[in-house]
């Protein structure tokens, strides 16, 4: 049980990283700096978003629209 609930924890913090870097690529150099203030005072491993009592589908239908990360754009974000 330990290590299902670090599994769910671990993936919840890759997650939220991976959103938040998305973000990151997408905004203006102006609202950047205004995101970066946002995540100091945060935590990477926030879980409001997430609905433990629901239902996931996990199927190729619905995966397909999955976050994707440009991971060349992430490597070379000017902060």
């Amino acid at each position: 049980m330990a290590r299902s609930k670090q599994l769910l924890i671990n993936s919840i913090v890759c997650y939220n990283y991976l959103y938040q870097t998305q973000k990151l690529i997408e905004a203006s150099p102006e609202e950047r700096k205004e995101i970066q203030k946002a995540l100091s005072n945060s935590a990477a491993f926030a879980y409001g978003h997430v609905n433990f009592q629901g239902e996931y589908d996990f199927s190729d239908e619905v995966l397909v629209d999955i976050l994707e990360v440009d991971m060349k754009k992430a490597m070379n974000l000017e902060l």
